[in-house]
């Protein structure tokens, strides 16, 4: 059986810079076999103040979104969502979204 992983604790390692813009750190890998359709996908990254992605949508899997410091900014088809710590959003199957790390500390 697999332990929790602590987020606070992990070695962070940055990655190459892609459609996310700013610091980002995948913190846990991401667990999602390759080209499977509705695979779970698990990572967790961190964006420093400023930090964004551009505008995405996934046919191949669902997301959700898991504040645990700092805000973040999420445009979700169209929508916008103003998330905190401790909030969380879903994001569904094919939707457009994107998000900016709003504030003075990291999300």
């Amino acid at each position: 059986m697999a332990k929790p992983v602590n987020l606070r604790n992990v070695t962070r390692i940055p990655v190459g810079r892609n459609h996310h813009k700013g610091s980002l750190f995948p913190l846990i890998g991401e667990m999602c076999p390759s080209g499977v359709k509705g695979g779970l996908k698990i990572s967790c990254y961190e964006y420093e103040p400023g930090g964004s992605t551009d505008p995405e949508f996934h046919d191949d899997m669902e997301q959700a979104y898991v504040i645990l410091d700092g805000k973040l900014n999420v445009t979700l088809n169209g929508e916008a969502h103003g998330l905190i710590a401790g909030s969380c959003l879903h994001i569904p199957l094919c939707a457009v979204h994107e998000s900016v790390a709003v504030g003075e500390k990291p999300v």
